[in-house]
Parts: structure tokens; C-alpha cells; sequence
């Protein structure tokens, strides 16, 4: 895969992912769920759920690495933030 193609899956990944609203408990929400899921993987991971200026999510989990990152978007607002998931291969990161 290029980058050119990189790019257009992830465009293809965001537009369905706009929240209707967003609050500190949904980020809780995003940020366990993530956690959880690198636990039972045993995947080495760091987990940052954020609006801009504010953190509301981080776990680090022994060995991460890389970074990838997704945006959070919010219907009739557009980003306000972002969530963060690194540990993987950098291409899977994202």
C-alpha cells in the first residue's frame, strides 16, 4: 500500500465516525473500551482520549512505540479533539 492509498483509507475511516455529542464520560467510554481490548491482546499500547487543550483519557501500557492518531468529530461542530492509539505497527496504528 502507498501513501496515497494510506490516505484515502483513512479519510474512507473518518467520515462515518461523527459523534452526535461528546462529554468526559464518552471519552471513558472510548478510552476503556481501547484498553481493555490491548490487555486481552497483549499488545503494547498508549491510549490519549482528548479534546484540544484537555485530557480526558490516557493509559500506557509496558512497551509502545508509534503513534496513530483519529480525529473526534462532532455533527454541526466538526474536530474538537482527538484520540490517540500507539503501540502497533505504524501503518496499523492508525
Amino acid at each position: 500500500m502507498n501513501i496515497a492509498q494510506d490516505l484515502q483509507t483513512i479519510a474512507l475511516q473518518e467520515k462515518p465516525l461523527v459523534f452526535p455529542h461528546f462529554d468526559s464520560d464518552r471519552a471513558w467510554q472510548i478510552g476503556s473500551r481501547l484498553r481493555e481490548m490491548a490487555v486481552a491482546r497483549g499488545a503494547p499500547m498508549v491510549i490519549d482520549v482528548r479534546t484540544f487543550g484537555q485530557p480526558l483519557f490516557f493509559a500506557l501500557l509496558d512497551g509502545a512505540s508509534h503513534g496513530g492518531a483519529f480525529p473526534l468529530t462532532v455533527k454541526g461542530t466538526g474536530v474538537i479533539g482527538v484520540v490517540t492509539v500507539s503501540g502497533l505497527p505504524q501503518r496499523k496504528d492508525h
